[in-house]
């Protein structure tokens, strides 16, 4: 979530960094992506940082991709 408001919401960043900082998080994050109109922009990133952990986690485990 802070890299992605590193790159895509540089402005909020330290809001981003306040808001992981306490409990209820995630839905005070997703407020902020509404606010900000980015909320399909952070779908597309978690998909993309999701599938790119699992890629990872199988070349460390030699299991090969499809």
């Amino acid at each position: 979530m802070l890299k992605f408001a590193r790159d895509h919401l540089p402005d909020d960043y330290d809001k981003v960094w306040e808001i992981f900082s306490r409990s209820g998080a995630y839905s005070r994050f997703k407020d902020l992506l509404a606010y900000r109109h980015a909320v399909d922009r952070w779908h597309a990133f978690e998909q993309e940082a999701t599938e790119q952990a699992l890629r990872d986690w199988c070349e460390l485990h030699e299991i090969e991709v499809g």
